[in-house]
């Protein structure tokens, strides 16, 4: 995923509208069957998104740090039963229900939008980058 820089608005924080960002996930085409799915592919996403801000980054620290503030979710999303996504389906979505570039697409466009980010180059500078 491209780096984007977020700028806040006179304040040091940068307040996510969760509502808002799972609308626009809605947009992204969902390949699964319709039997057996038990949550939306918005919600999933939202979640992913929430948890990689908080800092994890692989599926089974995703799936912890949601399972964590699980009741928080249930409400969020008025889900009428007390559970979230297991392991098996978030690495499930991440690796095969999801198209990452249409996954890029609309969040760093949802971000240019909403949060006004600007693109960023990422150069490394290191010994075996300077030798060539």
């Amino acid at each position: 995923m491209k780096h984007i820089i977020l700028e806040a608005n006179n304040t040091d924080a940068i307040v996510f509208d969760i509502r808002d960002l799972e609308a626009r996930f809605k947009q992204l085409t969902d390949t699964r069957h319709a039997q057996g799915k038990i949550y939306p592919l918005s919600m999933i996403l939202t979640l992913v998104i929430l948890a990689k801000l908080a800092g994890e980054d692989k599926p089974s620290g995703i799936t912890e740090w949601i399972r964590l503030r699980c009741d928080s979710f249930v409400k969020l999303f008025k889900r009428t039963h007390h559970r979230m996504p297991c392991l098996n389906i978030i690495r499930g979505v991440l690796q095969e229900i999801v198209s990452l570039e249409e996954l890029e697409r609309i969040f760093g466009h949802y971000l240019h939008e909403t949060y006004g980010g600007r693109q960023s180059k990422l150069i490394s500078i290191d010994g075996k980058t300077m030798r060539g």
